[in-house]
């Protein structure tokens, strides 16, 4: 069983759980967090009858159906609409977001490539070198340095996979060291030990730069892997949806007085009916599903039957 679908179990196994639920104090709600785009949602699990992976079903696109309408699928013998979370909300589709993040990567892998190969031309040539020599300074470690520094992007990137992000922390050293030879190589150049400098250079290019494109494609392969969104199969009186999400966390309790009002600059007010906050700072939007059914999946009128 794959990673995500093992821990989608186990957090389906604490909402399912009888006694878990016998636990719980009677004025506390529970939530099933879900993780869509760079924020997380509670979903009451009073409407959430099940947790699957995504790939258990395969959506029917509709005709003129609403773009957040990712399509339908059979649950049981009952057809159900799949509601894309982040379209709803004005999110960026996950695969356009992933595509954006692959392109992004792929160029600075080519920056490298790149640098290295103006290095060369000016040492060949004896020409002044005028890219950054900094690794901190790039275009990779602007982004690389506040990736590592902003834990909700870190997250929001690996999903919480500890192979990715030993792979992201990977980069570090391949990178500052094929940076680190440029004042190097133009100082042997300098030197009249032009053939030197070109043999570091040449060096680094089957050492550091490969090893670094080679986490390039693997830290691609890996986001491929963990992106896969879950659906939240939710009831609200007689309609049944499913809710696409990017991923499932945990389940939380909480008192109905510790949810507070949100801000009036909060986004997607009606979606939500306030927030719970997190020791560690950050926060837990409660969703309110009856808002969510009203717009995605509304009750037809009898009016004209």
């Amino acid at each position: 069983m794959p990673e995500n679908e093992s821990s989608l179990a186990a957090v389906l196994d604490t909402v399912l759980d009888t006694d878990t639920q016998a636990a719980v104090v009677e004025d506390l709600d529970r939530y099933v967090v879900v993780g869509v785009y760079q924020n997380k949602y509670g979903i009451s699990t009073d409407s959430t009858i099940e947790l699957i992976g995504s790939k258990a079903f395969q959506a029917t696109r509709v005709p003129h159906s609403p773009d957040f309408v990712a399509g339908v699928i059979n649950h049981r013998g009952s057809i159900i609409p799949v509601i894309n979370t982040r379209t709803l909300l004005g999110f960026p589709k996950m695969d356009c977001e992933i595509s954006g993040l692959f392109e992004m990567l792929d160029q600075r892998e080519q920056d490298h490539v790149n640098w290295l190969n103006e290095l060369k031309r000016c040492v060949t040539n004896d020409e002044e070198f005028k890219l950054g020599r900094d690794p901190n300074m790039c275009a990779f470690g602007k982004w690389y340095n506040e990736l590592r520094s902003n834990s909700a992007k870190l997250e929001h990137i690996t999903k919480g996979d500890a192979a990715l992000q030993a792979l992201i922390d990977q980069f570090d050293a391949p990178h500052k060291r094929i940076h680190g030879i440029a004042n190097r190589t133009l100082e042997m150049a300098q030197g009249g030990e032009q053939s030197k400098a070109l043999e570091v250079i040449q060096r680094a290019w089957r050492t550091d730069l490969a090893s670094m494109r080679e986490l390039f494609a693997s830290v691609k392969s890996a986001i491929a892997e963990t992106h896969v969104p879950m659906m939240i199969i939710t009831e609200y009186g007689d309609r049944k949806a499913a809710l696409l999400v990017d991923t499932v966390y945990t389940v939380k309790d909480v008192l109905p007085s510790a949810i507070e009002p949100l801000p009036e600059s909060a986004e997607n007010q009606q979606f939500l009916k306030g927030l719970v906050h997190e020791e560690n700072g950050s926060y837990v939007l409660i969703g309110e599903l009856a808002h969510i059914y009203d717009v995605a999946c509304p009750v037809e009128s009898d009016e004209n039957a």
